[in-house]
């Protein structure tokens, strides 16, 4: 979560191409996933509508979409 914290943007703004490179290589992936998941259930995470474009190129994600979210915590 704190890499998450980490990257939101000045106007609230993060997704998963900021937050990215900032989460250590020793964690697992699924747990990024689950910890998005959590954050975005309890409201600190809402989806703005927006999608970008993936540039995960280590995960084999490059080139699909990815959900742009506001923190509100």
């Amino acid at each position: 979560m704190d890499a998450i914290r980490a990257a939101v943007r000045g106007d609230g703004i993060v997704c998963g191409n900021d937050w990215r490179g900032l989460i250590p290589t020793w964690v697992y992936p699924r747990v990024i996933g689950a910890t998005v998941n959590a954050l975005t259930k309890a409201g600190v995470l809402r989806p703005t509508g927006e999608w970008r474009i993936s540039d995960d190129l280590a995960g084999r994600n490059s080139g699909k979409p990815v959900r742009v979210y506001r923190w509100c915590a």
